[in-house]
């Protein structure tokens, strides 16, 4: 994931977690850096990667991410869809 993000950016999970599950849309709320202590609930450990914490709506955990969990939702590592003519007339319609 690109350092160019920043706190208060959007994100797609791309990882399983306890607290929240893969496919969801969070929020960058705080850098990480590698070998930065982490401390959870129930355990301390050094981040193997640099990351972000991340919120997610609807709940007040903030949960540590590597940058190769996470799929930003701007800027140049955002995958662009191909789409097809007819899937591009579908989506605007224009009046005759």
């Amino acid at each position: 994931m690109s350092q160019n993000l920043q706190s208060g950016d959007l994100a797609l999970t791309l990882v399983f977690d306890t607290e929240i599950p893969q496919g969801s849309q969070v929020e960058l709320v705080e850098r990480i850096q590698k070998g930065q202590l982490l401390i959870g609930k129930d355990r301390q450990m050094k981040a193997p990667t640099a990351g972000w914490y991340v919120t997610q709506a609807g709940t007040s955990a903030k949960v540590a991410y590597g940058d190769a969990e996470l799929m930003p939702l701007r800027g140049k590592g955002v995958p662009t869809p191909k789409l097809e003519v007819e899937e591009i007339c579908y989506l605007f319609k224009v009046p005759a």
